[in-house]
């Protein structure tokens, strides 16, 4: 199993969005994806499932009870199983990172059967932002369109750099509105500062264009490739997934 965390210090990066819409594109290209929401939020969970609090039991310790519960995604060839969270999360924080790193670590360990593990963890310096990049093979960063796009971005390099935990695998923009020339400069100015990933850079060429019906998606609790098959964000996103499996298949080479 291959572990991504989604990670951007700056709230309202499309960071959950992106987890979201990654795991079921690859649910959709026959892929089983272990997605565990991180954030005492919540945000994953009531979108895909029911929150619960079934990281909060496991970073306690109860490895052997972990508690799944599996996405309605209408008939994927594959499937996404969720690790549910809830406000009682907010007491994990006490944590050393370290600790919830080798815990997290436990989980990969006693997951047989999926190809992908996705961490969506609190937008927020702390030890469950730190312990999820510690547990994490590569880190993914959203970066929404808009004034002050990259200083999310910027911080969450720095704490990676900080704090050695793990590698930055690429970033990529997002809530595009094509009509506007500030948002189409973050494209440019991503691959332009970290040169694309196909390339041996940490920027993807995909930017994911800003849909009404991905909000309305996340207002019907259903993932937007079942929501509304055809709108931008789900073939967006589902290129995005193919440049990020391209890249593994180019490491592996």
């Amino acid at each position: 199993m291959i572990v991504y965390t989604f990670a951007n210090l700056k709230g309202g990066s499309c960071k959950t969005t992106s987890a979201v819409s990654i795991a079921e594109a690859l649910a959709r290209e026959g892929y089983n994806v272990l997605a565990v929401d991180l954030d005492p939020q919540g945000s994953l969970s009531r979108w895909l499932v029911t929150r619960s609090g079934a990281v909060t039991s496991l970073l306690r310790g109860d490895v052997d009870g972990m508690s799944l519960q599996t996405a309605d995604l209408g008939g994927a060839a594959g499937r996404i199983d969720v690790l549910a969270a809830d406000r009682s999360l907010v007491e994990m924080d006490d944590l050393r990172a370290t600790k919830i790193s080798s815990r997290l670590k436990r989980v990969w360990d006693a997951s047989a059967g999926y190809d992908y593990g996705l961490v969506d963890p609190p937008p927020s310096v702390g030890a469950l932002v730190i312990g999820a990049l510690m547990a994490s093979d590569g880190i993914l960063s959203p970066v929404e369109a808009g004034p002050g796009a990259m200083d999310g971005l910027k911080d969450t390099i720095e704490l990676i750099d900080d704090t050695d935990a793990g590698s930055l695998t690429g970033t990529f923009a997002c809530r595009v509105d094509r009509r506007t020339t500030l948002d189409k400069s973050i494209r440019g100015g991503l691959l332009q500062e970290f040169g694309p990933v196909d390339s041996g850079g940490q920027a993807f060429r995909t930017q994911i264009r800003e849909a009404v019906a991905l909000r309305e998606a996340r207002t019907a609790y259903e993932p937007p490739g079942l929501y509304k098959p055809n709108m931008s964000t789900v073939s967006d996103y589902a290129d995005l997934t193919t440049e990020l499996l391209n890249l593994e298949t180019q490491k592996h080479e």
